[in-house]
């Protein structure tokens, strides 16, 4: 048994999200930066704790870039549609791209990934993850 199809010109159907994809874009960067400055502040305590004076150090100097990013990104005021704009086809564009912020906090976070493996490699936590006291 075959389907059947209305006969005549289908409906188009076209769905937005009025501009709001870049405003999730935006906000997922914003809790990236925070959750890295939190690890990496989280990070420097416990080598600093440890004894791991150069560790410590590499962790809290990656987290100073962290730090600028996060607070040089501009907040957005709650008027609707603020710095959005349509053209003639409906299509939705922001004159401030955060695709910079985002390639520097990637960068940042593949970063702090090689400090943690750095951390691994060299034992330094090894004691304090079982539990010893050094």
């Amino acid at each position: 048994m075959k389907a059947l199809r209305p006969r005549g010109p289908q409906p188009t159907v076209v769905l937005t999200d009025g501009g709001l994809q870049l405003e999730r874009t935006a906000l997922a960067w914003r809790r990236t930066g925070c959750s890295l400055l939190i690890c990496e502040l989280a990070a420097f305590r416990v080598m600093a704790e440890l004894d791991q004076g150069f560790i410590a150090v590499l962790f809290l100097a990656a987290a100073a870039p962290t730090l600028v990013i996060m607070l040089s990104g501009s907040s957005r005021p709650a008027t609707a549609g603020h710095s959005l704009a349509e053209d003639e086809r409906e299509m939705v564009y922001s004159s401030s791209s955060t695709g910079l912020r985002g390639l520097l906090l990637a960068l940042l976070v593949a970063l702090s990934g090689a400090l943690c493996l750095l951390v691994l490699c060299s034992g330094a936590a090894a004691g304090w993850a079982i539990g010893e006291s050094g």
